[in-house]
């Protein structure tokens, strides 16, 4: 009876440290998965991470891209819309006129005539006729289509006092021309210098094509006012 308790006993015992080795192996087993589960929750994580920084880092380049593009049109449009002020603050000086036709427009030019006679020396080959009225001592000659008269008083004292008198006036408008050009009218163009004191002014007009174009400077420089067309001729 001894025996059959100690075999049931010793039986007992083998079955329960079997049982405790299974459990262990369970839970080895168990304890990798939970390990090789979490390293690839980990790398997963990573991987995300890592994507997500790509991701932020490319729509940061995008974005600084998209200012500076848009920086750049900015400054192309800010420089257009200076370049188109600078142009019409050039332009402001110079009224235009449009007729139907070449020929009107040429008619609408006053004042213009070709100097045949000629009796003072300006100077770089140009000749010019010099003619007194009361009190006005008018120069008038011609440079290409152009026609250009002075009208200074005799009377220093009603002058501007700029010029010694008109034709000192007159030598230096041809200095200026020598080196600094018209617009070159199709048919005709005219400049009329006034140097009293009391209503100085240049007033250039010269026809192109259809159209008249007027400066009329009230002025005791008349070089500020030629300097006008000169810009436009350029």
């Amino acid at each position: 009876m001894i025996k059959k308790v100690s075999y049931f006993v010793v039986l007992f015992i083998s079955l329960l440290l079997i049982l405790g080795a299974c459990q262990g192996e369970e839970d080895s087993s168990q304890s990798e998965r939970d390990v090789s589960h979490e390293e690839s929750n980990q790398e997963a994580t990573s991987e995300t991470d890592s994507t997500d920084s790509e991701e932020a880092t490319e729509n940061n380049n995008n974005e600084e891209q998209q200012t500076e593009s848009g920086e750049s049109s900015n400054d192309e449009a800010a420089s257009k819309e200076q370049h188109a002020e600078s142009e019409d603050t050039s332009n402001s000086n110079i009224k235009e006129t449009d007729y139907s036709n070449e020929q009107e427009a040429a008619d609408a030019i006053e004042n213009y005539e070709e100097i045949e006679e000629t009796n003072t020396d300006l100077g770089h080959g140009v000749k010019a006729l010099a003619e007194g009225a009361t009190g006005h001592q008018y120069i008038s000659w011609n440079e290409g289509k152009w026609l250009i008269r002075v009208n200074a008083p005799t009377d220093p004292e009603y002058a501007t006092g700029n010029y010694e008198n008109g034709e000192e006036l007159a030598r230096t408008v041809v200095d200026y021309l020598e080196t600094n050009y018209l617009p070159a009218p199709d048919q005709c163009g005219v400049i009329e210098i006034n140097d009293f004191s009391d209503h100085p002014g240049t007033v250039i007009r010269w026809q192109q094509g259809s159209t008249v174009y007027e400066i009329d400077e009230g002025t005791d420089t008349p070089i500020d006012a030629l300097q006008i067309a000169v810009d436009h001729a350029s």
